[in-house]
């Protein structure tokens, strides 16, 4: 499996002309591994909602 799709150019040096579609499941997978582990992290260390930064509350 190619990932780099080369040609030669007219001075006889390898020019990238693309990439293999195949590696793009690659990053689809790891893009939806950080999205689950951040909504795993913010809900588990996240604060509680309503409590604002100077902590005054008015009864």
């Amino acid at each position: 499996m190619e990932f780099f799709r080369v040609s030669k150019n007219v001075y006889g040096q390898e020019t990238l002309i693309g990439v293999s579609w195949d590696m793009v499941w690659l990053f689809i997978g790891a893009a939806a591994v950080f999205v689950i582990v951040h909504i795993i992290y913010k809900w588990l260390f996240a604060p509680a909602p309503g409590i604002g930064i100077s902590g005054t509350h008015n009864d």
